[in-house]
């Protein structure tokens, strides 16, 4: 990112890249077994979101494919989180 804006002319000097997300290794801890066994997620492909459930969020998107899932295919969508539009969702 900081060298596209120094292209631009934006001085090095000037600029800092402070990258997001996490570091991931502060969270490889061993699956709980009985948290997947206790919401019927073993052997499943599970996607989760996690977050905010606002209307800034669309959200709905989650809906509209969740809809397309058939329980055959082995997939279970998650969704964690609080916010306005959490019943709605739900």
């Amino acid at each position: 990112m900081c060298r596209r804006l120094v292209e631009r002319g934006v001085p090095r000097h000037k600029l800092r890249f402070l990258p997001t997300g996490v570091h991931l290794a502060t969270y490889d801890v061993p699956a709980d077994h009985a948290f997947w066994a206790r919401h019927g997620l073993v052997d499943r492909w599970t996607a989760v979101y996690t977050g905010s459930l606002g209307r800034v969020n669309h959200l709905d998107y989650l809906v509209d494919a969740a809809e397309h899932l058939s329980p055959d295919e082995g997939i279970t969508l998650v969704v964690i989180g609080e916010g306005s539009e959490r019943e709605r969702l739900i």
